[in-house]
């Protein structure tokens, strides 16, 4: 070994371990957040799929002007139908927003943050509901995001697999 290779062996070796595990972290990170290894039960526009033991859809969609939204923004309304099963009620968080085409980005429920009540409509699954309900959800979207779109209904009793409803305002 030359010098230059012998007085920077140690960081050498460092950089030979730290840049795997870097890569490594990141990876499982990202995996992380996506939740894991997913499989999409795709639902065709006004259908309706059986889902963690639930009826889940159909889905409909509007785009409305909406004041409270901020400029430059339209609010997309989506209804999604809810049918549990009374013996084993379904629970998820409220469902995201995604563009099918485009820039295919997504969008959280914001309902909240257009003034609306807390107590006015559901926006999540509840596994205290047996009857069957309506999921009345908002997302704040850019002027220029037209549709079509997908509703993710994301739940424990159901994973790894979600719904992803079509739908198109």
């Amino acid at each position: 070994m030359t010098g230059w290779w012998r007085r920077n062996a140690v960081a050498l070796g460092v950089l030979v371990v730290v840049l795997p595990a870097t890569f490594v972290t990141v990876a499982s990170q990202e995996s992380a957040q996506r939740g894991g290894a997913s499989h999409d039960v795709f639902v065709a526009l006004g259908e309706s799929v059986k889902y963690a033991g639930a009826t889940v859809g159909p889905a409909q969609a509007e785009i409305n002007d909406d004041p409270a939204a901020p400029r430059g923004t339209r609010v997309v309304a989506v209804t999604v139908e809810i049918d549990p099963d009374p013996t084993n009620p379904i629970a998820c968080l409220s469902p995201q927003l995604h563009e099918v085409g485009g820039l295919q980005r997504a969008w959280n429920e914001r309902s909240v943050e257009l003034n609306r009540g807390f107590d006015e409509d559901i926006t999540s699954c509840s596994s205290e509901e047996s009857l069957p309900y309506s999921l009345r959800l908002e997302y704040v979207v850019p002027e220029d995001a037209t549709g079509p779109f997908t509703v993710d209904v994301n739940s424990v009793e159901g994973w790894p697999d979600l719904a992803r409803l079509r739908v198109e305002p």
